[in-house]
C-alpha cells in the first residue's frame, strides 16, 4: 500500500479483507480454525489500511453467512487452491460491496448527456441521408 500511495498520490486506495470459504463446509479440517484466523488478519487489514491512506472493504460481510453458495467451497475438493475462491455469484457480491464502499452508484462515471445527445444526433443524420433526406417516419 506504502508503495501504490507513492506512486499514485490521487489515486483512491482500497484494502481488501478476506472472506472465509470454510464457514461454507463445517466438515473440513480449517473449519474451526479459519473463522478467528480471517476475521483477525481482516482487523488487522482495517488497522494499517488508514495509515496508507486506504479505505477498508469488508469482503468477509459481503460473503458471510453464504460461503457455500458464494464460494467454491466442496466443488474440488481435491484442488486445495480453487476449493476456496469465489464463484461468479461471490464475485459479483464482491463486486457490490466494491461499489457500496466507493461511495455508491453516484461514484461509477456514467456517459455525458452531451455525448449521448450527440451521437442519438449523427444517427439521426445518417438515417435521413440513407432514406434520401427525407424526415425519418416516427
Amino acid at each position: 500500500l506504502g508503495d501504490l500511495a507513492s506512486r499514485f498520490p490521487n489515486a483512491s486506495l482500497y484494502a481488501l479483507g478476506y472472506h472465509n470459504p470454510y464457514n461454507g463446509d463445517p466438515t473440513h479440517p480449517f473449519y474451526p480454525l479459519a473463522d478467528p484466523a480471517v476475521q483477525g488478519l481482516n482487523q488487522v487489514i482495517e488497522g494499517v489500511a488508514p495509515f496508507f491512506g486506504a479505505t477498508y472493504m469488508d469482503v468477509y460481510g459481503a460473503i458471510n453467512p453464504n460461503e457455500a453458495s458464494l464460494t467454491l467451497i466442496g466443488t474440488f475438493p481435491g484442488d486445495l487452491v480453487n476449493y476456496v475462491h469465489l464463484n461468479d455469484a461471490g464475485y459479483a457480491a464482491v463486486g457490490n460491496q466494491f461499489i457500496r464502499s466507493a461511495g455508491g452508484p453516484a461514484a461509477v462515471p456514467e456517459p455525458a448527456s452531451i455525448l449521448l445527445f450527440g451521437i442519438g444526433g449523427v444517427a439521426l443524420l445518417v438515417r435521413r441521408k440513407r432514406q434520401g433526406g427525407q424526415p425519418a417516419a416516427a
